[in-house]
């Protein structure tokens, strides 16, 4: 039903309350995101209660702006596919220069994890992060402006 309008789905439903989410594949094992709008008649109390379900899934955002569901939508299913395919790069990388698939795996995904870890605790913006580890004249400022 992507793309449908909380309108869209009353008009066929004819029901009064109405909540639109749209989660990402890591909601699979609780580490997604959804994003969510609904009907303005739903109290404080609903959608908290909503909101706790949504989040047992990972994270939600609650967008005042339905219109915004379907620019989200995109961008939520898109960044993993992106986020996979520089995974494979780099594990393809790792074989290249004499590691395991598993072990060049495994470096490639901890680091992921622990770079991705560090900009949520840190608050910390990546372009600051990535300056940070990116000394002038370093394999790093080589590797990035190639």
């Amino acid at each position: 039903m992507a793309g449908i309008t909380i309108n869209q789905k009353n008009d066929r439903t004819n029901h009064e309350k109405i909540i639109r989410i749209m989660p990402n594949t890591p909601a699979q094992i609780s580490k997604g995101i959804s994003v969510w709008n609904s009907t303005n008649n739903l109290s404080e109390i609903e959608k908290n209660k909503i909101e706790k379900a949504l989040n047992s899934f990972g994270k939600s955002i609650y967008l005042d702006d339905e219109s915004m569901i379907n620019f989200s939508t995109a961008y939520l299913e898109v960044v993993p596919g992106f986020f996979y395919r520089i995974l494979e790069s780099f594990i393809f990388a790792g074989e290249k220069i004499g590691l395991s698939k598993e072990v060049s795996k495994k470096i490639a995904i901890e680091t992921f994890i622990g770079s991705a870890e560090l900009i949520n605790i840190t608050e910390n913006s990546p372009k600051n992060l990535r300056e940070a580890v990116t000394s002038p004249g370093g394999l790093q400022k080589q590797v990035l402006t190639y």
